[in-house]
């Protein structure tokens, strides 16, 4: 049961203080930023935002999001140049202000495999059927200690039955 409480924590509970879970999909960004991981994003003000800084953003290939760090600011066009820590050139299309979601402030390796699974349509009901098991589980066993207590006090010869 730790384990499912961390998991919705980690999921859905950080939306509650701003943080937005995406997954790393590729491997610009290794080694700071692994594939696989999740990164928690944060809004920030574009304005704010220094050469160097990685940022997370809207590309303007779909809707994609990606996050790589800022190689140029172009202050006039309201726009980044970005560009991959792996990649030898920068991003072909500057990022306007306006399709920076924000900047990663943490992230945890290995996890976005996970959150994937359970994200998914196929995933997201094996989930919600585990953690249905899981709390069906802690009421079945709650009733058998309660039961098994019942009969050892009416000395019950058969109530190491009900362990």
């Amino acid at each position: 049961m730790t384990v499912l409480v961390i998991v919705a924590a980690l999921t859905v509970g950080v939306r509650l203080v701003g943080l937005t879970p995406y997954v790393v999909v590729s491997g610009s960004m290794e080694p700071v930023f692994p594939t696989g991981s999740i990164i928690y994003v944060q809004k920030v003000d574009p304005q704010t935002i220094e050469v160097g800084d990685p940022i997370t953003f809207r590309m303007r290939e779909g809707d994609y999001v990606a996050v790589h760090r800022v190689y140029d600011i172009r202050e006039e066009e309201n726009s980044f140049i970005t560009k991959g820590d792996q990649n030898d050139a920068v991003d072909g299309s500057p990022v306007n202000y306006s399709d920076v979601i924000g900047a990663p402030r943490f992230m945890i390796p290995k996890a976005g495999f996970i959150y994937r699974a359970i994200t998914s349509s196929p995933g997201r009901y094996l989930f919600l059927g585990l953690v249905a098991l899981t709390i069906a589980f802690m009421f079945a066993s709650d009733y058998f200690k309660e039961k098994n207590t019942k009969m050892k006090t009416k000395g019950d010869p058969d109530a190491s039955l009900f362990i």
